[in-house]
């Protein structure tokens, strides 16, 4: 297999994007590797294309991948696009097996700003009801039934 050359100058939305997800991709090859096998899994069973929204929805439900919330997310979903434009290059016997589409992000002017890691959120989701608790007291959230709350 063939390693593509990633663009180094970050010129737009879609190069940052690009490269995160370049960055992901070597560090998480089993992930590619899944999405091959489920891809071809698909093209066996006659398929003649696939959603890569559901082979990376596949890989989040029935695989353990970046379940220990400290290192890493799961999947970011900014890297859907280029999974899918990857593998039908690595294929291109399969005729564009995921459709595509333009990559609007391309017309963006690039953030400039790191992607949110798990350090950035409290590790347990209880934590955050439990930090209100304390601030407001156990049930007295804002928003809550005392306050009008809609829900």
């Amino acid at each position: 297999m063939t390693i593509a050359r990633i663009k180094t100058r970050i010129d737009n939305r879609n190069d940052e994007m690009r490269a995160a997800w370049w960055e992901f991709h070597c560090e998480h090859p089993e992930v590619g590797a899944m999405v091959i096998e489920r891809a071809n899994k698909w093209r066996s069973e006659g398929r003649d294309h696939g959603a890569i929204v559901e082979v990376i929805e596949y890989i989040r439900l029935c695989t353990p991948f970046g379940d220990d919330q400290v290192d890493a997310f799961k999947l970011n979903n900014n890297h859907h696009a280029f999974y899918a434009r990857w593998y039908n290059r690595l294929h291109p016997d399969n005729d564009g097996f995921f459709k595509v589409r333009r990559q609007t992000s391309k017309d963006d002017a690039p953030h400039g700003v790191a992607p949110l890691t798990p350090a950035d959120f409290p590790p347990d989701p209880h934590a955050v009801h439990a930090a209100r608790d304390r601030r407001y007291g156990p049930g007295n959230r804002p928003g809550g039934p005392e306050q009008g709350s809609l829900f």
